[in-house]
């Protein structure tokens, strides 16, 4: 390779803090990049499939009704069972995927994320073959040769 690595060069200057949107109201799939366990609740850091929008903070805090249906939902939606789920930590449950619905909540003038529920991701459905009355509007659509009965003359 023709690389002049012995040359001095300029280093670019590092990227400018990124911002990001926020995520609309929605059903969404989200990849867990971890969280923490704290002494009040436990926080989930949710990433979008869609990279323009920025991270969803789910905080479970303990001792709420809400808190626990959301808890529960969570691990249903995992597909965990209940001893995994003792054992499960928000770093242990990084990578994986789950489909939860966001709603807004706006405070002082903030637009704040918040988790409605947490949904099992659905299978995706194989592609259905076309019906067969679309197959025969086709067929009936395609281009004929010219015969002797087409005597149109353009």
């Amino acid at each position: 390779m023709d690389w002049d690595i012995d040359e001095q060069f300029e280093a670019e200057a590092p990227a400018a803090d990124r911002t990001y949107e926020t995520i609309p109201a929605g059903t969404y799939v989200f990849t867990i990049k971890g969280g923490a366990e704290k002494a009040d609740r436990t926080e989930i850091r949710l990433a979008p499939e869609d990279r323009r929008f920025g991270f969803v903070f789910c905080r479970l805090y303990r001792g709420q009704d809400w808190a626990k249906r959301l808890a529960a939902e969570l691990r249903t939606a995992l597909g965990m069972s209940a001893a995994e789920w003792a054992e499960a930590t928000p770093e242990s449950m990084e990578g994986r995927k789950v489909r939860a619905r966001v709603w807004h909540r706006t405070k002082a003038g903030a637009v704040f994320v918040n988790v409605g529920n947490f949904l099992p991701l659905e299978e995706e459905a194989p592609a259905a073959a076309p019906a067969p009355a679309a197959a025969k509007a086709e067929r009936a659509t395609r281009a004929r040769p010219a015969g002797p009965e087409d005597d149109i003359p353009f």
